[in-house]
């Protein structure tokens, strides 16, 4: 078993395990009456929204930390090196791994907190856009600083089916920049376009 079919393994496990436990904790937010406020500033169609459970992120946590122990076994199993692969970087650097999971679970933490403010605290806005954003590009900074350092100044991108690109040959600053704006925009894609990226999971 390569690298890329143990990742469709590990995602394929990811999805179902968050699937099975929307079917679980959803009813519970709602008995909870974990739902969202909608702020008067959005659509008018944002209104029927009113009450959808929040907190669904938990379900994409625990799939997450479903999957990358599932990996994490299969790989043991199979004896693949699931750090490194064909990678130039050796076996034994395991930054690219534990950074990741890190910054996962960083975000998760930072998305816990907002919602926590939002639905126990009763305070609609939850953190300020200014705080999130902050705490955001902490998690990122400290991310790629970590990649980095790891990566002995050879910093690379991975491609899925492609393989590593070597980010060496292009500018320094072009790393950092490329770095914050796709993690960013990635983890802020449906706020952006929507503005209720917390009702997400339970979607129907």
């Amino acid at each position: 078993m390569n690298n890329t079919l143990l990742v469709i393994l590990a995602a394929g496990v990811g999805f179902s395990v968050t699937a099975l436990l929307g079917f679980l904790i959803i009813p519970k937010l709602l008995k909870l009456k974990f739902g969202q406020v909608i702020l008067d500033i959005g659509p008018i169609w944002h209104k029927y929204k009113q009450g959808t459970p929040t907190m669904g992120g938990i379900m994409f946590i625990l799939g997450t930390l479903v999957a990358i122990a599932v990996g994490m076994v299969t790989a043991k199993i199979m004896s693949v090196d699931i750090v490194a692969g064909d990678s130039f970087v050796p076996a034994e650097i395991k930054t690219k791994l534990w950074s990741g999971i890190l910054m996962a679970l960083s975000f998760a933490l930072v998305g816990f907190a907002d919602d926590y403010i939002k639905v126990v605290k009763k305070r609609n806005m939850g953190l300020s856009i200014k705080q999130k954003t902050m705490m955001q590009l902490l998690i990122i900074l400290a991310y790629l600083s970590s990649l980095h350092m790891g990566m002995r100044g050879a910093p690379y991108m991975f491609v899925p089916f492609y393989g590593n690109v070597n980010m060496s040959v292009f500018m320094s600053a072009f790393y950092w920049l490329f770095g914050i704006g796709v993690i960013y925009a990635t983890i802020n894609a449906v706020n952006f376009t929507d503005g209720i990226d917390g009702l997400c999971s339970s979607v129907r």
